[in-house]
């Protein structure tokens, strides 16, 4: 995505209002310069018709600059909205492409919320006011020039010196925003960390190292911060303290020409003017829109990263609606781009419906990465993958066949229908029938709320429960196969019986593939592929 990717975000119908709102609004200033410099002319002429004239017409101005302003600002309200929600769905679903399956939780929290509202604010606090900045002053040195060339060569000198020094604070910001963002994912990514492994840190009793490795990382994180708010406070002292002195200069030398007759007290005060709103001014707000900037050239770097490293999943070359005869390997090969060596290396196979297959393996053998091959997430690097349906077609992965139960079989924070539904049109019948073959019914018939009932809040499921609903959400997507990822892992004994019974059932009439390392539940009509040595 490249940095003009993000105007596409604004349809061209937008463009004739915004320039139109921008020419006016920048350019108000100078022309209050002009009619200043024409009202002290008329006043020291005692023209009073043409003072009032000049009152009139600037009354006028200003009310229509306030209706201009109001509508610009709702304007550029309404296309930041519309920026920060087009790129945080288009990394969501990036996501749900995503190869590295593996996405830290504190980078993608980061890159959805506050990235996406950064580039966002690039229109109204970078590109906007860039563009401010440059007709404002363009303006305002114009109308100098055609009145002082000397007058205006002192505005150029201290515009260069004044841009020369923010431009500098501009570069330290930019590179202790960077690092600080890195930072911040880190700490941020620990949290998640912590959370997932409480069973190990209470057994070990790793309280006070967690809270050594905690500190580290809010210490670093602070440190940076530091250094990112202290060049961004010292580009605002130094501009704004220099600015301040440049306009009591500017005054001395419109007074020296003045009274050496280069020009007229009314042209001195116009041009003053012109200096102080169309000039100095914008330098006043340059430190801000610089340190906007640099904030938004940081996660415009993040964005772009992480969507052209996205792989897409390729598509099945058939309709999910033809029944799947068979999947065939023959002599597949993976190899994860960060690794050394390959996870499958000629792993040949074929799994048919109506049984149950056990992929079992070692820790890190490759059984897990089999299963998103399966499902179509990773695309093999040698070897081959032959998903038959019984019209002969050949498909590129059981991804519109298949129902998938991760390990985890994490729920929304939603209502159980919603989880169970996720947005598919599904009868109260249905849910209730599905309920009952996985036995969850009675689990969730007595809650007070039943199917509206919010997991998480009106719940207190079991790790089992919440399997089971799992497992009922794959079976409401109707499809073939259904394939689980160590779905014995941190259940008791019972529970395991429980579920291979269950499996055993549907079987009948689904594909089950499992990943297990729980070799007492296979039984000899069971079909069994060993990944690995």
């Amino acid at each position: 995505m490249k940095s003009t990717k993000q105007f596409s975000y604004i349809a061209l119908k937008d463009y004739p209002f915004l320039i139109i709102a921008k020419v006016y609004i920048n350019g108000f200033n100078v022309f209050v310069s002009v009619m200043l410099q024409y009202g002290v002319a008329a006043a020291l002429a005692q023209k009073l018709t043409i003072l009032y004239q000049i009152l009139g017409v600037l009354t006028i101005a200003s009310l229509i600059y306030a209706g201009v302003y109001y509508a610009y600002s709702m304007y550029s309200e309404r296309l930041r909205k519309r920026v920060i929600e087009s790129v945080s769905q288009e990394l969501l679903a990036s996501s749900l492409r995503e190869i590295d399956l593996n996405q830290d939780n504190g980078t993608m929290v980061n890159l959805v919320n506050q990235d996406a509202d950064n580039i966002a604010n690039y229109f109204m606090m970078g590109v906007m006011p860039a563009i401010d900045f440059v007709m404002i002053i363009g303006g305002g040195l114009i109308y100098t020039f055609y009145n002082s060339w000397i007058y205006g060569l002192v505005y150029l000198f201290i515009g260069c010196g004044l841009y020369a020094i923010a431009h500098h604070f501009y570069v330290k910001d930019v590179r202790y925003r960077r690092a600080y963002q890195l930072s911040d994912d880190q700490q941020k990514n620990f949290l998640p960390d912590v959370y997932h492994n409480l069973a190990i840190i209470r057994i070990f009793n790793t309280s006070k190292w967690l809270t050594s490795v905690n500190n580290r990382l809010f210490d670093s994180k602070r440190t940076l911060l530091r250094q990112d708010v202290g060049a961004t406070a010292s580009s605002n002292g130094v501009v704004r303290g220099g600015i301040y002195v440049m306009e009591v200069v500017s005054l001395f030398v419109g007074l020296l020409l003045v009274n050496a007759h280069q020009i007229h007290f009314d042209v001195m005060l116009g041009i003053w003017n012109a200096g102080i709103g169309s000039i100095f001014d914008p330098f006043l707000t340059l430190p801000i829109v610089l340190a906007f900037m640099a904030r938004q050239k940081v996660s415009l770097g993040r964005v772009t990263n992480h969507l052209s490293t996205n792989t897409k999943v390729k598509q099945t070359l058939s309709s999910a609606e033809e029944p799947v005869k068979s999947i065939e390997g023959q002599k597949i090969t993976y190899q994860y781009p960060k690794n050394n060596h390959p996870t499958l290396t000629n792993l040949s196979f074929t799994i048919k419906p109506g049984k149950i297959t056990f992929l079992i393996g070692r820790n890190g053998a490759g059984k897990t990465t089999l299963l998103h091959i399966l499902l179509g997430v990773l695309t093999i690097d040698g070897g081959s993958l032959m998903v038959r349906t019984n019209a002969g077609h050949n498909l590129l992965s059981l991804a519109d066949h298949a129902a998938f139960v991760p390990q985890a079989g994490q729920m929304f924070n939603t209502t159980i229908a919603d989880n169970l539904k996720l947005g598919k049109s599904v009868t109260n019948q249905e849910l209730t029938q599905t309920l009952i073959q996985v036995q969850m019914f009675d689990a969730v018939n007595s809650l007070p709320k039943k199917l509206e009932s919010v997991v998480g809040e009106d719940t207190n499921f079991s790790k089992g429960q919440i399997r089971r609903l799992a497992i009922a959400r794959a079976l409401l997507t109707h499809r073939q196969y259904l394939i689980l990822d160590e779905p014995f892992s941190d259940i008791d004994e019972s529970n395991q019986k429980s579920l291979i019974q269950l499996f055993r059932k549907i079987a009948h009439n689904h594909g089950i593939i499992i990943v297990s390392h729980t070799f007492d539940l296979i039984e000899p009509n069971d079909h069994v592929i060993k990944v690995g040595d």
